[in-house]
């Protein structure tokens, strides 16, 4: 059976785009195919989400309709910054004066942002509002506007999903390289991440990037992130070693230990290792997060006043 198409604009906002998982804003345009079979329902996309999963249906629903391709915008690549904005980002990424410099070289090379990066510290609403309707799309390459949020004109955090974890080191070079996200602070990978993901992050994380989160999983010795302060990673059910080192996250602060969905409690094996990181004695803060310790190993982890002790504690009684 073969599936149509079409584009409407959701209503209500509680639909969920089944590429990328997040809702579809009301009023938004979105992509519905109809069911493969009888007895399926429909799927819901972000237009971006649809042209990269079913290009074909998308591009003919959105011609059928009237309404335009979203545009990936040219990237500019950190190489192409002249040195006084790429320093002045690297060095000053939240202040007022810096991101004005930047947003009139991008005007400078006819790139709209930069208008919409002045209108929104300049606190006129309207006009700001105006730039990213018209603009967003290209702005943020075509990805779905839903994984991004925005301050004072720029891409504040970001969450980056692909279906496959051979897709996502591709995906997330090219939003890292957004124009957009030139000060990104918080960056979340929700899905299947491996090596290559973790490397992609590596090279391609502005230093304003403070704030990780993803899951635990083979190849996590490959990131390195020197400006991060913030880590947090989801234990899956297969215990993959918890590889990090003070080299490669020398302003890490916090570390908050989670568990996935299908995860269970951690062996004795892995606390010890977890406990024996030199990397803890410069952590402020550390905790693990939704029972990730078994009641029966607890005691025996719990007689020091160190930081992993505390965790353990706060874990187990909590």
């Amino acid at each position: 059976m073969s599936r149509s198409a079409r584009v409407e604009v959701a209503a209500t906002g509680r639909s969920t785009c089944v590429h990328c998982g997040k809702l579809i804003a009301r009023g938004e345009h979105r992509l519905l195919l109809d069911p493969a079979r009888f007895g399926q329902r429909a799927e819901f996309f972000h237009l971006a989400c649809g042209l990269e999963t079913h290009p074909k249906l998308a591009k003919g629903a959105l011609a059928a309709a009237g309404v335009p391709v979203p545009q990936k915008a040219p990237t500019i690549a950190i190489a192409t910054l002249p040195p006084n904005v790429r320093q002045g980002l690297d060095a000053r990424p939240h202040d007022e004066a810096t991101r004005r410099v930047y947003a009139d070289w991008l005007e400078g090379q006819g790139n709209a942002l930069g208008s919409f990066i002045n209108a929104s510290l300049d606190g006129r609403e309207k006009d700001a509002m105006k730039l990213r309707k018209a603009h967003q799309a290209e702005w943020l390459g075509g990805v779905a506007p839903a994984a991004f949020q925005w301050k004072r004109g720029l891409v504040e955090s970001a969450s980056i999903n692909a279906r496959a974890p051979n897709e996502l080191a591709r995906r997330i070079s090219e939003v890292l390289a957004l124009p957009a996200c030139a000060c990104l602070e918080t960056l979340e990978l929700p899905g299947p991440i491996d090596a290559e993901g973790y490397a992609a992050v590596s090279r391609a994380a502005p230093r304003s990037l403070v704030d990780f989160t993803a899951l635990l999983q083979p190849g996590i010795e490959q990131l390195t992130l020197p400006s991060l302060t913030t880590l947090t990673l989801l234990f899956e059910k297969k215990q993959t070693p918890l590889e990090l080192t003070a080299d490669r996250f020398p302003a890490l602060r916090s570390l908050f230990l989670a568990k996935h969905w299908n995860r269970e409690a951690l062996d004795e094996a892995t606390l010890i290792a977890i406990r024996d990181l030199p990397i803890l004695k410069q952590l402020t803060e550390f905790s693990f997060v939704a029972k990730l310790i078994d009641p029966a190993l607890a005691p025996s982890f719990m007689k020091g006043d160190d930081l992993f002790s505390a965790a353990i504690k706060r874990t187990w009684r909590g």
